[in-house]
């Protein structure tokens, strides 16, 4: 992307899949486009894919698809809102028993120029009492957890942080040390931390 005198029309994408094991990996291809401007998920696509051992295949490389634009808004008007610099790319891995083996999350730059939404986070605290089950309802960058009062950061012990989230990607992290605290968020757009309250189960 480029903003400057002027702004590039629409961006290339290219997603490769490394396998670094020795054993062919068989998974689902799944690639999502979500619109900052509409705040909704425009283009899905899926398909399944081979990875040999210790090889790379590609999964797309091609023209990001622009947001849709309403018949009534004209030609000119077409022109204008067809461009990717408010898209958020999500790909990601599946494996044959429904877990995620990759994710990444693609986002326009520089950031300084997104309007980052309320992604809308909830928290479910899981029966174990130290897995927690994440979901938004728009995309977030970076999203970082901590417990409010934690002074050294080493009583806690978080298996992922500083996390991408997508609608519909649900991420499930676990953590050491929580003993029935309260859990904060931030995120890029909303520094401070703010605790969010567990959903009631």
């Amino acid at each position: 992307y480029e903003f400057g005198a002027f702004r590039n029309v629409s961006a290339t994408l290219e997603v490769w899949a490394s396998n670094f094991t020795l054993s062919t990996v068989n998974a689902t291809a799944e690639l999502s486009y979500y619109d900052l401007r509409t705040e909704q998920i425009y283009y899905t696509a899926a398909h399944r894919i081979t990875i040999p051992p210790n090889q790379s295949v590609e999964i797309y490389q091609g023209i990001v698809q622009p947001p849709p634009v309403s018949d009534r808004q004209g030609a000119m008007r077409r022109v204008e809102l067809e461009r990717t610099h408010t898209v958020v790319v999500h790909a990601r891995l599946v494996g044959p028993d429904g877990k995620n083996l990759a994710r990444f999350t693609n986002w326009p730059e520089p950031y300084k120029f997104i309007d980052f939404p309320d992604p809308e986070i909830r928290l479910r605290l899981q029966s174990d009492g130290s897995s927690i089950r994440i979901e938004v309802k728009k995309p977030a960058k970076s999203v970082f957890f901590s417990v409010p009062g934690e002074k050294t950061g080493a009583e806690i012990k978080w298996s992922d942080n500083a996390v991408d989230l997508f609608p519909g990607d649900v991420q499930t992290i676990t953590v050491e040390g929580l003993k029935g605290r309260k859990v904060a968020v931030s995120r890029m757009g909303a520094e401070r931390p703010a605790v969010v309250p567990f959903d009631q189960v």
